[in-house]
């Protein structure tokens, strides 16, 4: 089975339960802690700070796809799997690591995002997910 339709079978499964540990309303009430991620540090918003991070990542993403070993592999992977499966490249354990990465990473915008909105929504961002870059 593609990734890309098990990806969005996942989704959809994820958004039901989603639907129904919430009632279908928005989970209000959360803990001054959790709030806080919204809020500075030392004069510095915290979005701003992941902004950072964000750039640091991309940062280091960048260096280590076009630098590394794992970097050409994954790209191998991704672009054409008959010949990683000929070079003998381990395409489960860079598939895992890739999901890995992207999972982690967006649930880091999902604890930001529902930091920023205080509330915990069920369907934010539904429908973003086969939107391509805006047309030049």
């Amino acid at each position: 089975m593609p990734s890309f339709v098990a990806t969005l079978g996942d989704m959809t499964v994820a958004s039901g339960l989603a639907f129904v540990f919430s009632d279908g309303q928005p989970i209000s009430g959360l803990s001054d802690q959790f709030l806080a991620l919204s809020g500075t540090v030392h004069g510095v918003s915290i979005p701003m700070i992941v902004m950072i991070v964000m750039v640091v990542v991309v940062a280091v993403s960048w260096v280590v796809l076009a630098r590394t070993r794992f970097g050409m592999h994954v790209y191998a992977v991704c672009g054409n799997a008959h010949v990683a499966r000929v070079a003998d490249v381990d395409q489960r354990s860079i598939r895992f690591m890739v999901y890995i990465d992207a999972g982690a990473l967006a649930g880091l915008a999902g604890v930001m995002l529902a930091a920023r909105a205080a509330a915990g929504i069920a369907n934010t961002g539904a429908g973003y997910e086969l939107n391509g870059p805006p047309p030049p």
